[in-house]
């Protein structure tokens, strides 16, 4: 059970409730929550509810890393990619979900690091990761991760 937040009259304040229990939209206005988030928690939806209820613009910056690393490789859509074992792309399936571009970029660098034979599917994912096609790295880690 969650209590009501306290009601204050002198500071404006936006409160976002998180709890595993099962609480609908308009129970949470009539307790005093502006926003509901079911566990696990959405990294995606907890920023756009911060970027809605704090007047954010998020700026986003090229993942300089990946920039160096994408300009030195061939194109992998002609390489074969090989999917690692099934622990690493439950990873990259959670991150995937979860919308991370800077995880899913990191893991990809440790999968080139942890074989080379991973290195075609890394480079994909990163090249995805790149521009934020977030649906795309899905897709594509879900198309492997039923492979295995």
């Amino acid at each position: 059970p969650v209590a009501p937040p306290a009601k204050s009259s002198k500071i404006t304040q936006v409160i976002i409730a998180i709890s595993a229990s099962a609480l609908n939209p308009a129970e949470s206005e009539i307790i005093g929550y502006q926003a509901f988030l079911p566990k696990p928690v959405s990294e995606k939806q907890l920023l756009n509810l911060l970027q809605q209820y704090l007047q954010l613009s998020w700026i986003y910056e090229a993942i300089e890393k990946f920039n160096l690393f994408y300009a030195t490789q061939q194109n992998t859509t002609t390489q074969t990619l090989i999917a690692p074992p099934l622990e690493e792309m439950a990873i990259l399936y959670e991150l995937a979900m979860l919308g991370s571009i800077k995880k899913i970029v990191q893991r990809a660098s440790y999968l080139e690091q942890l074989e080379e034979q991973y290195a075609p599917l890394a480079a994909k994912l990163k090249e995805l990761a790149g521009s934020f096609q977030e649906k795309k790295i899905v897709d594509l880690v879900k198309q492997h991760l039923l492979e295995k």
